[in-house]
């Protein structure tokens, strides 16, 4: 599943939520997210990604590191 926010306030900035079975496919759908953003005319588009994929799968593509989260608990009950 792919979600993209359109138009943040007065930016072009886009969010984008994905989820993916096989995280193999993350390339491929970030291929994919980029030209469709870039239609949209997204100046900005903002993905939050765990730590593994990101370094695994992401660092190839030019980006800006804006900010990190924190996980504040691994099993909430």
């Amino acid at each position: 599943m792919l979600y993209i926010r359109e138009r943040m306030g007065r930016q072009s900035k886009g969010r984008a939520a994905l989820w993916v079975k096989d995280t193999d496919t993350i390339p491929e759908v970030i291929n994919t997210l980029i030209p469709i953003a870039s239609s949209l005319k997204f100046r900005k588009l903002i993905l939050m990604v765990d730590e593994i994929l990101y370094r695994r799968y992401l660092m190839r593509y030019p980006h800006k590191i804006i900010s990190k989260e924190v996980v504040l608990a691994q099993k909430l009950k």
